[in-house]
């Protein structure tokens, strides 16, 4: 049933489009949308400068290529990408993504089971490794900002895949997976 006020006008486009720009205007107005959009902005550039680098290194250390020309090849590879406004079209992306990681965290487990045998005691805690504990914390979350424009663009009617596969559940899925991963590799390795 169509409605004409500007109330209800707002209140489905939160529910069918829904930013997080969109969030803080309607809880503090103009100026909260602007200081989130622009927050956002700030962490999403510096966690793709981040990348880059850490992918630069990476590509760097593999190949014979210079970190500067890995970083302009993975730019100008990336670059393109930026215009998908759509994200059900980068489903497939996703997926093979997810794929990877699930591949790469059992390679990982069955490394650390066969190459170190576990060790009868275990240190809990190593001061000198917290900023790096931050640093993976922090990164850990980096894809906050796009939770709300994926479920946003969900397919209603697949129910089932959204509440089984939302991204709520995928990140509580990754921190429980890292967590696992963590306490095997301190067991197997200290």
């Amino acid at each position: 049933m169509p409605s004409g006020s500007a109330a209800d006008t707002q209140r489905e486009h939160l529910a069918t489009a829904m930013q997080y720009g969109d969030v803080a205007h309607a809880a503090a107005g103009v100026w909260g949308r602007r200081a989130v959009d622009m927050f956002l902005v700030l962490t999403q550039f510096g966690f793709c400068v981040g990348y880059f680098i850490f992918l630069g290194n990476t590509m760097h250390d593999l190949t014979p290529i210079s970190t500067e020309a890995s970083i302009a090849i993975l730019f100008g590879v990336t670059l393109p990408c930026t215009f998908i406004t759509d994200l059900r079209r980068l489903s497939l992306a996703s997926t093979a993504a997810n794929v990877s990681l699930l591949i790469g965290f059992v390679a990982v487990l069955v490394h650390v089971f066969q190459q170190f045998p576990p060790s009868g005691s275990t240190q809990l805690t190593a001061w000198s490794t917290t900023p790096i504990f931050f640093g993976i914390a922090t990164s850990s979350y980096e894809g906050i900002g796009t939770i709300l424009p994926i479920q946003a663009s969900m397919v209603p009617t697949l129910c089932f895949v959204v509440q089984t596969f939302s991204p709520t559940h995928k990140r509580d899925l990754h921190t429980h997976k890292y967590m696992y991963l963590d306490v095997i590799a301190h067991t197997h390795t200290h």
